[in-house]
Formats: C-alpha cells, sequence, structure tokens
C-alpha cells in the first residue's frame, strides 16, 4: 500500500485534477465576456 507522504503531495495531487475545470471555466468567462460585449454593440446600433 502507497501513502502520501505530504501535505504537498496533496496539494500537489488536488491542483492537477482541478487545472482542467480551472481552464475551462476561463474558456466560457472569456466566451461570455466577448458575447456580452457584443450584445451592447448591438443594443447601441438597434437604440440609434
Amino acid at each position: 500500500m502507497q501513502m502520501k507522504l505530504t501535505a504537498v503531495d496533496d496539494a500537489r495531487g488536488g491542483m492537477e485534477t482541478l487545472w482542467p475545470a480551472l481552464a475551462l471555466q476561463l474558456v466560457y468567462m472569456t466566451r461570455a465576456l466577448h458575447l456580452e460585449m457584443l450584445l451592447k454593440v448591438l443594443y447601441k446600433d438597434i437604440r440609434n
């Protein structure tokens, strides 16, 4: 049976498992920001 020896090993494993979720969140937030900017521009064009 293999045991983790330090909290550093636990933290490293945690970050490795979280990284894909964090990268995906960054992609979605970037898309949402671009969509928000686009909608603002279109709304201004419609009102003018």
